[in-house]
């Protein structure tokens, strides 16, 4: 502390600071020259290496997305162990690559698909209308050759609704019509209208439904998916065999079951039974587009429901089981 005595002395009253003081004091100088001179370069090189190894993740990335972009959808990005933001993102972009692959796969199949199958009843017509005009002069010929075309163009009209109707289910704008459908009595009453059809084909339809069974979906929709099933067993059923439909209650929610004593369907086909265009008749010389199996898939995966071809039984038995009413249940692919 000081002070003024008078014009020239000052009276000045001290006491010498403590060890520790000047200690603290050359520590703390110590310290703000390493962090000057060690760390600070330290932490520029390792936010350099950070910036490295993250903009090589990002060109791999980068690289890829451009690979993808020109075509190459089997391409897969790297994935490290360190399980990091980067292998996260890159898990998810995989992933996508595989249904953007399954998608192609798929608009490939339905290509050759709608080829095969429109080729032939096209050749037919083409055929017709040729014979038709070789027989312009023999109107009841003529009358037999139209007969003839007209059956070929419903077939061309059926497979592109078909088409069309499994675009619709696919692209699920369905779902904004679904609603409390009891499924006993929507299973009832078709399986009963197509008994007249099973007795002219001299084959038997038994029905075993538990009745209130009720689920959300749309009415129209799942008689379609019945609808096929039976077509499908008279189709391919033996002449005085057996077809069942039995409804019950399952752990999931309904179990639907459609079955035959058939012929049953090849081990071959097993996996493939669901897929569009798929037949058994691998000439494509008997009636159907291969879509009907298909459409059941899709009707079944708009509502939820598993889809299952059971194996190592006799003939063909079709498991499909509805989620309930009051709750959607999990997705499942035919196996």
């Amino acid at each position: 502390r000081g002070t003024v005595l008078d014009e020239r002395h000052r009276l000045v009253v001290a006491k010498p600071r403590g060890l520790g003081q000047l200690i603290a004091r050359e520590s703390m100088a110590g310290n703000a020259r390493r962090l000057v001179f060690i760390v600070t370069p330290l932490g520029l090189l390792m936010g350099l290496a950070l910036s490295w190894r993250t903009v090589r993740r990002l060109d791999g990335l980068g690289a890829a997305f451009d690979r993808v972009g020109s075509g190459a959808l089997q391409e897969r990005i790297p994935i490290s162990s360190r399980n990091d933001e980067f292998d996260r993102l890159a898990d998810r972009f995989n992933q996508m690559l595989v249904r953007l692959a399954a998608l192609q796969d798929n608009l490939e199949d339905v290509s050759v698909g709608v080829a095969h199958d429109l080729r032939t009843p096209i050749a037919r017509l083409g055929q017709r209308l040729q014979r038709i005009r070789q027989d312009f002069d023999e109107p009841e010929r003529i009358a037999a050759h139209l007969d003839v075309a007209d059956e070929e163009v419903a077939s061309i009209i059926r497979t592109f609704e078909a088409l069309l109707r499994m675009g619709e289910i696919n692209s699920g704008q369905r779902r904004e019509r679904f609603r409390s459908v009891d499924l006993s009595h929507v299973v009832e009453e078709l399986a009963r209208s197509y008994a007249a059809v099973f007795e002219t084909e001299e084959r038997s339809l038994a029905i075993s439904v538990v009745p209130g069974v009720l689920i959300l979906g749309d009415e129209d929709l799942i008689a379609q998916l019945l609808g096929n099933l039976l077509d499908n067993s008279i189709e391919h059923g033996d002449p005085g065999g057996e077809t069942w439909v039995r409804l019950q209650t399952s752990a999931l929610g309904a179990l639907l079951q459609i079955g035959d004593d058939g012929p049953g369907i090849g081990a071959n086909l097993h996996e493939r039974v669901f897929e569009r265009f798929v037949r058994g008749d691998a000439a494509r010389s008997s009636p159907g587009n291969g879509l009907g199996l298909s459409l059941v898939k899709a009707i079944a995966e708009l509502h939820d429901a598993s889809i299952v071809l059971q194996r190592g039984v006799p003939g063909t038995v079709i498991d499909v089981e509805f989620p309930r009413a009051s709750g959607r249940g999990r997705r499942t692919s035919a196996t």
